[in-house]
């Protein structure tokens, strides 16, 4: 598996930060993705950054977790994000795991589709101030 670029990883950094209001933790988010990238696999294309991991549970079941995706606004859509989850299904198989794990960034709207995919959709986070 080949590292991403530090030029590549700022470039998509830079602009989903932007999109979401989060350019001041451009940083933060290029230091976590450098120490990641020796072990996450990135799929990148022109339209969208996909970055997942896989590691064992505390039971020692194969598990493939997405750290991160996002899709350009302006290729922000059903087929594209059918295209993302087929991705992740293919990368399960591919590294023969059990689970999939993808975060509760998600729209509440996907979590529906989520649910006809075979995901159990759960969500449970506390912030500490």
């Amino acid at each position: 598996m080949a590292l991403v670029g530090k030029k590549t990883l700022e470039k998509w950094i830079k602009t989903f930060n932007k999109e979401y209001g989060l350019s001041h933790k451009n940083k933060e988010c290029l230091d976590y993705f450098m120490k990641i990238r020796g072990v996450a696999n990135f799929d990148i294309d022109d339209s969208s950054i996909l970055v997942t991991i896989v590691s064992l549970d505390a039971w020692g079941d194969k598990m493939l977790s997405v750290i991160s995706y996002y899709i350009l606004p302006e290729h922000r859509n059903y087929r594209n994000f059918i295209k993302v989850q087929n991705r992740i299904e293919e990368l399960a198989k591919i590294n023969n795991v059990r689970y999939i794990f993808q975060g509760s960034h998600l729209a509440p709207k996907l979590n529906g589709y989520l649910e006809k995919r075979g995901y159990v959709v759960g969500f449970m986070k506390k912030e500490i101030k």
